[in-house]
């Protein structure tokens, strides 16, 4: 989609308020009905990334995307059934579409943001709803933003974050802000909030009782970790993952615990700075949108042996954003950890790919 020629006279807004209106009347009819689970949803939605923020993505982002596939599908049988019907219903709709992050579901949270601007149009959180979902969706075609409101991770850093490119020349810095955009001196502040550096994060404390315990610590020698981005990339980023979020704890009397950990690989280089400590994390989530595909990991802690476990690792480098994940492993690796002091970190000693 090229950029446009006049602004004024071809932003979004302007060619959606009919479609918009029409969609709100239809959805308004005798048959629609309120969404009351609507709001829940978007409640968890905030409340998952607040929490992935305030411990500095200590929880990982596996549950998040499998909670996030799970709400918007709820979202898309509200919106096929016309059940929204305030403007609060498309607010929370749009914003919980907003991090499916494929084209079709970025379109949609656009669309829907607009719509609730037809119902309330004094209200400014759905005109930057409107102008995230844009500026995503031309992150998403790798085009400049309009709006201003997204950030991204400079190279392998992850806690430098500059802003994604802007079209030049589209509209003016009140236009902008005007339509939902950040002014320059919220783009300022924005950027300092993302590339303070973080606290600490507090210790983990023991899962009470009939809950999963935390995840446990993983090292791993640097030369090992090097070795597999020239002869695994995908098992390289699963490793990378496995450190910064830990094994999965055996919760049953033989040490098994099947699990599944989804993650958006990284590159050779940013894994490599990781691994070389050269930055304490690899690069988080936020600020950008979501590709429609994901790596995956199905991960077996198969026995306990004294100190000395068994890991079975199987990799799935295409797993489709959907509500219900279906991982299909095409390698598997064994991995041999080993806790070489009393209640001291697992360390991964050895690496062997399955025939």
């Amino acid at each position: 989609m090229p950029p446009p020629t006049s602004p004024r006279s071809l932003l979004p807004w302007r060619r959606w308020r009919c479609a918009a209106a029409a969609a709100v009347l239809l959805a308004a009819g005798p048959l629609a009905r309120a969404a009351p689970s609507l709001a829940a949803d978007c409640r968890a939605d905030q409340a998952d990334r607040a929490a992935y923020r305030a411990t500095n993505g200590g929880p990982g982002w596996t549950g998040i995307a499998q909670r996030d596939g799970q709400r918007q599908q709820r979202v898309r049988a509200a919106v096929k059934a016309g059940r929204l019907r305030r403007a609060e219903d498309f607010r929370c709709a749009a914003l919980i579409l907003l991090h499916a992050g494929d084209e079709t579901a970025l379109r949609l949270a656009f669309s829907l943001a607009v719509q609730g601007q037809v119902l309330d149009p004094q209200r400014p959180a759905l005109a930057r709803l409107a102008a995230d979902a844009w500026d995503r969706l031309m992150m998403a075609r790798q085009q400049p933003q309009w709006f201003a409101t997204q950030f991204v991770a400079t190279g392998g850093d992850a806690t430098r974050f500059q802003l994604y490119p802007v079209q030049p020349g589209l509209m003016s810095e009140a236009e902008r802000a005007r339509l939902g955009g950040l002014t320059d001196a919220e783009i300022q502040a924005e950027l300092a909030r993302l590339n303070a550096r973080p606290a600490p994060a507090a210790p983990a404390s023991p899962a009470p009782p009939g809950q999963d315990a935390a995840p446990l610590p993983v090292t791993a020698d640097a030369t090992l970790l090097l070795a597999t981005l020239d002869t695994d990339l995908g098992l390289a980023n699963t490793l990378a993952q496995l450190l910064q979020e830990g094994l999965p704890a055996p919760t049953t009397s033989d040490g098994s615990t099947p699990t599944r950990l989804l993650f958006i690989p990284r590159d050779a280089d940013a894994l490599r700075r990781y691994f070389e400590r050269q930055v304490p994390r690899i690069p988080r989530f936020e600020g950008s949108a979501t590709p429609t595909s994901a790596s995956a990991a199905e991960i077996q802690v198969d026995t306990r042996n004294g100190r000395v476990w068994r890991v079975q690792l199987g990799i799935d480098d295409a797993v489709q954003a959907a509500a219900t994940l279906t991982v299909r492993p095409n390698r598997v690796f064994t991995l041999t950890v080993a806790q070489r002091t009393a209640g001291g970190p697992l360390t991964l000693t050895h690496i062997e790919r399955q025939p």
